[in-house]
C-alpha cells in the first residue's frame, strides 16, 4: 500500500484571527498564547489541567555553566542580532566577502568572522574542532547534537553536467555528519541538497524516489549508515514547491526504517519536519498519523514554526499570533491525549522552538501527565526539545536545570542543531540565522538579557 499524500485545497486568507489556528486541529477549548504562569490552569481537549510552574525560571541561573569568554561572545552576537540595522549591515558585508575569504589579504577579516559568528553558531570544520565543541555542549548537560553539513547546492549552481557529482558530494557530506555524530545524535538532511536530480523530482508533486536509481541508492546508503551507528536522521523542511514530494518520500522511508521494534529510547530513525505556519500543517499531521497506524510504522515529528515566511507569503497563517496558536494547539493534541493522536499510530515528537511560551506550555503538559493529573497518549513514544546552537541557550539550559532540580529521570532530552563545515561553506547558514534574528529581534533581546543577567551576577558576586 502506498503512502497517501494529501493536497488540500483551501482558500488563503490574507489575515487570520489570532485564535483561529488553535481550532485547526479539531474542536477544543482555545489555547491563548501567553506565559502560562499567568494562570492557574489551562484548557486542553481532555479538560482543564493545572499550571504547575514555569519550567525555565531565571532565578536558577540557566547560563552559569558558560565561560566568561562564551558569555562575552554571546553578548556581542545577541546585541547585534537585537538590532535589525546592525544585523543587515553585517550580513551584507559578510556576503560581499564570501568568495574572497580564503585570500591572504582578508585573513584578518576571516579571523574576525571565525571568532564571532562562526564559533558562536557552528561546530567547526575539522574532527578535532567538532569533537571539542560537542564535548563542551555535553558537559553543560545537552543530550546531543543535530549535525548539518553546511555545504549547499543551489538551483542556480546545479547543472546536468554536475548531476552525478552533486549526489556523491551530498552523500559524502552525510557520511561526514554520521562520522562526527555519536550514538543518539542526529544528522539533518536536506533532500534538495543532492542537486539537480533531487530538485527536478521534488518539483513534481507525484514524484517517487525510486524514479532515480542513483539518488535512491544515495538516500538508502545514508539511512543504513546512520542506523548502523545508532545515529538518527531529521529531514529538513523545504520550500512549498518541493515540500509535498518531500513528505511523500519521507513517509515511504519511514515505512521501511521506522519499525517499532527498531526504536532506540522510543525514538525512530527518521523524523520529518512539520511547519506550523503552514495552514495545512494540522491536517497533514492528522493524515500522516493515520497512515502510520495503517502501515505499522512510527511517525517521527519535528515541530517547528517555519523558515520561509519572507520568501513564501502564501499558504501560511496571516499573523504571527495565528502561527503561535497553531503551534501550541498542535502541542496540545500531541502531548495531552487528543482523539486525533489516539486514532493514529505510534509517534515521537521533537519540540523545536525558541519561543518561551511554547516551551513553558509543553513542559507544563509533560509535568501534568507525569504527575497523573493529565493523560499522556499511549502511542506517544518520546518527547525531546531542540534549539539552534548559539540561540535560546537560556531555554535549553533552563529545561536541563529544571529537570535536574525536580530529580526527573525521564525528563525530555535537549538537543542543539548546528552546522559544520568551512567558514565559506557555513556562510549561507549564518545568513539564514541572521535573517531569523532580524525577523525576531525581540527574541534576540531575550537572549541578550539572559546573558547580561548572568554577567551581572558574576560581577556582583566577585
Amino acid at each position: 500500500m502506498r503512502a497517501r499524500v494529501i493536497r488540500l485545497r483551501r482558500p488563503i486568507a490574507p489575515l487570520v484571527h489570532r485564535r483561529a489556528a488553535s481550532t485547526a486541529f479539531g474542536r477544543h477549548p482555545e489555547l491563548e498564547h501567553k506565559p502560562i504562569h499567568e494562570d492557574t490552569e489551562i484548557n486542553t481537549e481532555a479538560g482543564k489541567i493545572p499550571v504547575l510552574r514555569s519550567p525555565c525560571p531565571l532565578d536558577i541561573r540557566p547560563l552559569d555553566k558558560f565561560s566568561n569568554a562564551e558569555l562575552l561572545r554571546g553578548l556581542l552576537m545577541h546585541s547585534v542580532s537585537a538590532s535589525p540595522p546592525l544585523t543587515t549591515t553585517a550580513s551584507a558585508v559578510i556576503m560581499g566577502l564570501e568568495k574572497h575569504l580564503e585570500k591572504p589579504s582578508l585573513s584578518v577579516v576571516k579571523t574576525l568572522i571565525d571568532s564571532t559568528f562562526y564559533n558562536h553558531y557552528c561546530l567547526g570544520d575539522t574532527a578535532e574542532q567538532i569533537s571539542r565543541t560537542i564535548d563542551g555542549l555535553r558537559q553543560k548537560g545537552i543530550a546531543g547534537v543535530i549535525l548539518s553539513y553546511a555545504k549547499e547546492v543551489t538551483p542556480a549552481e546545479a547543472t546536468e553536467s554536475t548531476e552525478f557529482n552533486d549526489i556523491q558530494t551530498w552523500v559524502k557530506g552525510n557520511m561526514r555528519g554520521i562520522g562526527h555524530a555519536r550514538p543518539g545524535d542526529y544528522i539533518a538532511l536536506k533532500l534538495s541538497g543532492a542537486g539537480i536530480s533531487a530538485l527536478r523530482l521534488l518539483k513534481r508533486p507525484d514524484s517517487k524516489l525510486n524514479e532515480h536509481q542513483e539518488l535512491e541508492r544515495a538516500v538508502h546508503e545514508t539511512c543504513n549508515a546512520a542506523r548502523n551507528k545508532g545515529v538518527r536522521i531529521l529531514i529538513d523542511a523545504e520550500q512549498q514547491s518541493l515540500q509535498s514530494s518531500v513528505d511523500s518520500w519521507v513517509m515511504e522511508l519511514m515505512a521501511k526504517y521506522n519499525k517499532p521494534s527498531e526504536m532506540r529510547d522510543g525514538t525512530p530513525l527518521l523524523s520529518n519536519t512539520y511547519q506550523a505556519y503552514r495552514i495545512v500543517c494540522p491536517d497533514l499531521l492528522k493524515e500522516h498519523l493515520k497512515i502510520a497506524k495503517e502501515r505499522g510504522f512510527v511517525l517521527g515529528i519535528k515541530l517547528v514554526r517555519g523558515a520561509y515566511r519572507s520568501t513564501e507569503p502564501y499558504g501560511i497563517w496571516g499573523t504571527k499570533e495565528a502561527t503561535d496558536n497553531c503551534y501550541d494547539g498542535i502541542l496540545n493534541h500531541l502531548l495531552c491525549g487528543d482523539s486525533y493522536a489516539k486514532e493514529g499510530g505510534l509517534y515521537s515528537v521533537m519540540i523545536a522552538t525558541h519561543n518561551r511560551q511554547s516551551v513553558e506550555l509543553a513542559q507544563n503538559m509533560i509535568q501534568v501527565t507525569r504527575s497523573g493529573l493529565g493523560t499522556r497518549p499511549a502511542n506517544l513514544t518520546s518527547v525531546t526539545f531542540a534549539q539552534l546552537q548559539g540561540m535560546a541557550d537560556e531555554l535549553s539550559m533552563g529545561l536541563i536545570k529544571a529537570a535536574a532540580k525536580d530529580g526527573s529521570q525521564d525528563a525530555p532530552k535537549v538537543y542543539k542543531y548546528a552546522a559544520f563545515g568551512t567558514t565559506r561553506e557555513c556562510i549561507k547558514y549564518l545568513m539564514r540565522r541572521a535573517q531569523e534574528n532580524v525577523d525576531a529581534s525581540a527574541r534576540s533581546k531575550e537572549n541578550r538579557d539572559a546573558v547580561l543577567q548572568e554577567i551581572k551576577h558574576r560581577v556582583i558576586r566577585d
